[in-house]
Protein backbone atom coordinates (compact mmCIF):
# COMPACT_ATOMS: atom_id res chain seq x y z
CA UNK A 1 0.00 0.00 0.00
CA UNK A 2 1.27 3.44 -0.57
CA UNK A 3 -0.40 6.60 -0.21
CA UNK A 4 -0.13 9.26 -3.09
CA UNK A 5 -1.04 12.33 -4.40
CA UNK A 6 -5.08 12.88 -5.24
CA UNK A 7 -4.18 14.79 -8.69
CA UNK A 8 -1.88 11.48 -9.87
CA UNK A 9 -5.67 9.36 -9.49
CA UNK A 10 -7.60 12.17 -10.91
CA UNK A 11 -5.50 12.29 -14.00
CA UNK A 12 -5.46 8.27 -14.40
CA UNK A 13 -9.29 8.51 -14.66
CA UNK A 14 -10.12 11.83 -16.34
CA UNK A 15 -7.60 10.69 -19.13
CA UNK A 16 -8.76 6.74 -19.46
CA UNK A 17 -9.86 6.18 -23.25
CA UNK A 18 -13.38 5.09 -22.61
CA UNK A 19 -13.96 8.44 -21.47
CA UNK A 20 -12.83 10.30 -25.15
CA UNK A 21 -14.89 11.45 -27.69
CA UNK A 22 -17.59 13.78 -25.67
CA UNK A 23 -17.99 11.64 -22.34
CA UNK A 24 -17.06 14.48 -19.54
CA UNK A 25 -16.16 12.83 -16.82
CA UNK A 26 -15.94 15.33 -13.27
CA UNK A 27 -18.30 18.03 -15.14
CA UNK A 28 -21.86 18.82 -13.62
CA UNK A 29 -23.05 16.36 -12.22
CA UNK A 30 -20.62 13.74 -12.64
CA UNK A 31 -18.34 14.17 -9.74
CA UNK A 32 -15.66 13.20 -9.06
CA UNK A 33 -14.31 10.83 -6.47
CA UNK A 34 -13.16 13.26 -2.98
CA UNK A 35 -9.61 11.60 -2.50
CA UNK A 36 -7.63 13.65 0.00
CA UNK A 37 -5.76 10.94 1.35
CA UNK A 38 -5.77 8.27 -1.13
CA UNK A 39 -4.20 4.98 -0.72
CA UNK A 40 -3.00 3.27 -3.74
CA UNK A 41 -3.05 -0.95 -3.24
CA UNK A 42 -1.28 -2.62 -6.08
CA UNK A 43 -3.21 -5.93 -6.63
CA UNK A 44 -0.25 -8.05 -5.50
CA UNK A 45 -0.26 -11.02 -3.12
CA UNK A 46 1.32 -9.09 -0.66
CA UNK A 47 -1.72 -6.93 -0.30
CA UNK A 48 -4.34 -9.08 0.28
CA UNK A 49 -4.49 -9.27 3.28
CA UNK A 50 -4.58 -5.56 3.81
CA UNK A 51 -7.65 -5.09 1.55
CA UNK A 52 -9.75 -7.95 2.81
CA UNK A 53 -9.48 -5.81 6.02
CA UNK A 54 -11.46 -2.71 4.18
CA UNK A 55 -13.94 -5.55 3.25
CA UNK A 56 -12.10 -6.12 -0.23
CA UNK A 57 -12.14 -9.71 -1.54
CA UNK A 58 -9.47 -10.49 -4.61
CA UNK A 59 -10.59 -13.76 -6.49
CA UNK A 60 -8.96 -15.29 -9.11
CA UNK A 61 -5.90 -14.67 -10.69
CA UNK A 62 -4.26 -11.42 -10.48
CA UNK A 63 -2.65 -10.17 -13.67
CA UNK A 64 0.31 -7.31 -13.12
CA UNK A 65 0.19 -3.45 -12.95
CA UNK A 66 -3.79 -3.08 -11.31
CA UNK A 67 -4.30 -0.81 -8.76
CA UNK A 68 -7.48 -0.27 -5.84
CA UNK A 69 -7.91 2.63 -4.83
CA UNK A 70 -9.35 4.22 -1.25
CA UNK A 71 -9.51 7.31 0.25
CA UNK A 72 -7.81 7.30 4.53
CA UNK A 73 -11.66 8.25 5.21
CA UNK A 74 -13.77 5.31 3.50
CA UNK A 75 -15.76 3.23 4.90
CA UNK A 76 -15.76 -0.70 4.64
CA UNK A 77 -16.73 -2.41 2.21
CA UNK A 78 -18.46 -5.49 0.75
CA UNK A 79 -16.87 -6.37 -2.23
CA UNK A 80 -15.65 -9.00 -4.54
CA UNK A 81 -13.07 -8.35 -7.78
CA UNK A 82 -12.08 -10.62 -9.99
CA UNK A 83 -9.39 -9.29 -12.42
CA UNK A 84 -9.31 -12.88 -14.08
CA UNK A 85 -5.42 -12.32 -15.08
CA UNK A 86 -5.73 -9.56 -16.90
CA UNK A 87 -3.49 -6.24 -16.63
CA UNK A 88 -3.33 -2.60 -15.80
CA UNK A 89 -7.20 -2.26 -14.26
CA UNK A 90 -8.25 0.14 -11.68
CA UNK A 91 -10.72 0.57 -9.07
CA UNK A 92 -11.05 3.66 -7.06
CA UNK A 93 -13.52 4.09 -4.55
CA UNK A 94 -14.40 7.65 -3.08
CA UNK A 95 -15.23 8.15 0.65
CA UNK A 96 -19.47 8.01 0.64
CA UNK A 97 -21.30 4.93 2.34
CA UNK A 98 -20.23 1.48 2.18
CA UNK A 99 -21.72 -0.54 -0.64
CA UNK A 100 -21.72 -4.23 -1.47
CA UNK A 101 -20.78 -5.65 -4.97
CA UNK A 102 -19.01 -7.56 -7.52
CA UNK A 103 -16.78 -6.26 -10.26
CA UNK A 104 -15.43 -8.29 -12.81
CA UNK A 105 -12.56 -7.22 -14.98
CA UNK A 106 -12.74 -9.53 -18.68
CA UNK A 107 -9.87 -7.55 -20.58
CA UNK A 108 -7.17 -5.02 -19.85
CA UNK A 109 -7.21 -1.88 -18.63
CA UNK A 110 -10.98 -1.74 -17.41
CA UNK A 111 -11.75 0.87 -14.72
CA UNK A 112 -14.55 1.13 -12.59
CA UNK A 113 -15.29 4.45 -10.14
CA UNK A 114 -17.52 5.24 -7.27
CA UNK A 115 -17.73 9.16 -5.97
CA UNK A 116 -19.25 7.34 -3.41
CA UNK A 117 -22.76 5.67 -2.91
CA UNK A 118 -25.21 7.08 -1.11
CA UNK A 119 -27.74 5.25 1.42
CA UNK A 120 -31.51 4.35 1.14
CA UNK A 121 -32.41 2.09 4.17
CA UNK A 122 -29.44 -0.31 3.56
CA UNK A 123 -26.25 -0.86 1.46
CA UNK A 124 -26.23 -0.50 -1.97
CA UNK A 125 -25.88 -3.63 -4.00
CA UNK A 126 -24.42 -3.53 -7.95
CA UNK A 127 -22.64 -6.19 -9.82
CA UNK A 128 -20.33 -4.99 -12.58
CA UNK A 129 -18.78 -6.44 -15.36
CA UNK A 130 -16.33 -4.44 -17.88
CA UNK A 131 -14.26 -5.25 -20.80
CA UNK A 132 -11.07 -4.30 -22.17
CA UNK A 133 -10.10 -0.62 -22.02
CA UNK A 134 -14.19 0.11 -20.94
CA UNK A 135 -14.88 1.67 -17.52
CA UNK A 136 -17.93 2.34 -15.61
CA UNK A 137 -18.46 5.42 -13.06
CA UNK A 138 -21.09 6.34 -10.41
CA UNK A 139 -21.35 9.60 -9.40
CA UNK A 140 -21.92 11.02 -5.51
CA UNK A 141 -24.92 9.93 -3.97
CA UNK A 142 -26.09 6.96 -5.83
CA UNK A 143 -28.26 3.95 -4.41
CA UNK A 144 -28.85 1.02 -5.77
CA UNK A 145 -31.06 -1.88 -4.74
CA UNK A 146 -29.65 -4.62 -6.68
CA UNK A 147 -28.55 -4.19 -10.09
CA UNK A 148 -26.34 -5.15 -12.68
CA UNK A 149 -24.29 -3.35 -15.78
CA UNK A 150 -22.38 -4.72 -18.40
CA UNK A 151 -20.17 -2.41 -20.06
CA UNK A 152 -18.51 -4.00 -23.71
CA UNK A 153 -16.28 -2.72 -26.10
CA UNK A 154 -12.21 -3.11 -26.78
CA UNK A 155 -9.15 -0.96 -26.92
CA UNK A 156 -10.34 0.16 -30.44
CA UNK A 157 -13.52 1.25 -29.78
CA UNK A 158 -13.64 1.24 -25.64
CA UNK A 159 -17.30 1.20 -24.09
CA UNK A 160 -18.45 4.12 -20.71
CA UNK A 161 -21.32 3.51 -18.74
CA UNK A 162 -21.87 6.56 -17.00
CA UNK A 163 -24.29 7.31 -13.73
CA UNK A 164 -24.76 10.61 -12.64
CA UNK A 165 -25.12 11.98 -9.29
CA UNK A 166 -27.96 11.35 -7.17
CA UNK A 167 -29.60 8.76 -9.19
CA UNK A 168 -31.46 5.61 -7.82
CA UNK A 169 -31.90 2.83 -8.69
CA UNK A 170 -34.43 -0.22 -7.80
CA UNK A 171 -34.29 -3.52 -7.50
CA UNK A 172 -33.50 -5.64 -10.52
CA UNK A 173 -32.82 -2.52 -12.83
CA UNK A 174 -30.12 -3.82 -15.51
CA UNK A 175 -28.07 -2.31 -18.24
CA UNK A 176 -25.40 -2.86 -20.96
CA UNK A 177 -24.41 -1.26 -23.84
CA UNK A 178 -24.24 -3.76 -26.73
CA UNK A 179 -25.75 -7.02 -27.48
CA UNK A 180 -22.72 -8.97 -27.36
CA UNK A 181 -23.10 -10.47 -30.82
CA UNK A 182 -22.46 -8.46 -34.08
CA UNK A 183 -25.67 -7.55 -36.19
CA UNK A 184 -24.55 -7.72 -39.93
CA UNK A 185 -26.35 -6.52 -43.47
CA UNK A 186 -26.93 -9.71 -45.59
CA UNK A 187 -25.77 -7.94 -48.85
CA UNK A 188 -22.81 -5.43 -47.64
CA UNK A 189 -21.90 -7.81 -45.02
CA UNK A 190 -21.04 -4.29 -42.98
CA UNK A 191 -21.86 -4.69 -39.52
CA UNK A 192 -24.58 -2.51 -38.04
CA UNK A 193 -24.44 -2.26 -34.14
CA UNK A 194 -21.22 -1.32 -32.74
CA UNK A 195 -20.51 -0.96 -28.39
CA UNK A 196 -21.30 3.01 -27.44
CA UNK A 197 -21.85 4.70 -24.21
CA UNK A 198 -24.86 4.26 -21.44
CA UNK A 199 -24.55 8.21 -20.00
CA UNK A 200 -27.23 8.07 -17.28
CA UNK A 201 -27.92 11.92 -16.18
CA UNK A 202 -27.84 12.70 -12.64
CA UNK A 203 -31.09 12.63 -10.53
CA UNK A 204 -32.49 9.88 -12.50
CA UNK A 205 -34.82 7.40 -11.30
CA UNK A 206 -34.42 3.78 -12.69
CA UNK A 207 -37.43 1.57 -11.80
CA UNK A 208 -37.90 -2.20 -10.59
CA UNK A 209 -36.84 -4.40 -13.45
CA UNK A 210 -36.34 -1.71 -16.10
CA UNK A 211 -33.52 -2.64 -18.74
CA UNK A 212 -31.49 -0.35 -21.05
CA UNK A 213 -30.25 -2.83 -23.53
CA UNK A 214 -27.96 -0.82 -25.72
CA UNK A 215 -26.16 2.27 -26.16
CA UNK A 216 -28.31 5.79 -25.13
CA UNK A 217 -28.09 8.62 -23.31
CA UNK A 218 -30.61 9.64 -20.44
CA UNK A 219 -31.07 13.40 -19.63
CA UNK A 220 -31.32 14.88 -16.08
CA UNK A 221 -34.16 13.93 -13.71
CA UNK A 222 -35.65 11.42 -16.00
CA UNK A 223 -37.93 8.97 -14.19
CA UNK A 224 -38.08 5.30 -15.90
CA UNK A 225 -41.06 3.18 -15.20
CA UNK A 226 -40.45 -0.44 -13.86
CA UNK A 227 -40.24 -2.92 -16.39
CA UNK A 228 -39.46 -0.80 -18.97
CA UNK A 229 -36.93 -1.46 -21.97
CA UNK A 230 -34.54 1.94 -23.52
CA UNK A 231 -33.36 0.86 -26.46
CA UNK A 232 -32.08 4.39 -27.57
CA UNK A 233 -32.07 8.17 -26.33
CA UNK A 234 -34.68 9.56 -23.60
CA UNK A 235 -34.34 13.35 -23.41
CA UNK A 236 -34.16 15.68 -19.79
CA UNK A 237 -37.45 15.74 -17.27
CA UNK A 238 -39.78 13.26 -18.50
CA UNK A 239 -41.33 10.13 -17.61
CA UNK A 240 -41.06 7.08 -19.83
CA UNK A 241 -42.56 3.48 -19.62
CA UNK A 242 -43.10 0.46 -21.89
CA UNK A 243 -41.42 -1.94 -24.33
CA UNK A 244 -39.56 -0.48 -25.87
CA UNK A 245 -39.88 2.82 -23.56
CA UNK A 246 -41.80 5.63 -24.84
CA UNK A 247 -42.41 8.93 -23.51
CA UNK A 248 -45.66 9.21 -21.46
CA UNK A 249 -45.09 12.67 -19.67
CA UNK A 250 -43.42 15.88 -20.07
CA UNK A 251 -41.81 18.07 -17.37
CA UNK A 252 -41.35 15.78 -14.59
CA UNK A 253 -39.08 15.16 -11.88
CA UNK A 254 -38.97 13.09 -8.68
CA UNK A 255 -37.95 13.32 -5.12
CA UNK A 256 -37.13 10.46 -2.98
CA UNK A 257 -39.06 12.14 -0.13
CA UNK A 258 -42.90 11.20 -0.43
CA UNK A 259 -44.29 14.67 0.16
CA UNK A 260 -41.58 17.35 -0.92
CA UNK A 261 -41.91 20.73 0.55
CA UNK A 262 -42.26 23.87 -2.85
CA UNK A 263 -38.84 24.48 -1.81
CA UNK A 264 -37.23 21.71 -1.87
CA UNK A 265 -39.14 20.42 -5.63
CA UNK A 266 -37.67 24.30 -6.42
CA UNK A 267 -33.77 23.16 -5.56
CA UNK A 268 -34.42 19.92 -7.22
CA UNK A 269 -35.85 21.66 -10.93
CA UNK A 270 -32.56 24.52 -10.17
CA UNK A 271 -30.21 21.78 -10.20
CA UNK A 272 -31.23 19.78 -13.18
Amino acid sequence: MTETAPVQVLLRLKYHPAFAGGVEIGGPGYSLPSLEEPFVFPVVDEVLEALHARGITVEGALGSGSIIVIDAASPMFDLHCRFDGHDDCAVILGDGNGFSGDLRFTGPRGLFVTAGFGWMDAPSRIAVTIDASCAAFFGWGVTSVDSHWRVEGDQVTPGALMIGDDTMIDRGFSARNYESHAIFETETLSVINEPGHVIVGPHCWLGENARITRAARIGAGRVIAPGAMVTGDIPARVAAGGVPAQVVRTGVTWDRARKPSEARMKAIIAAL
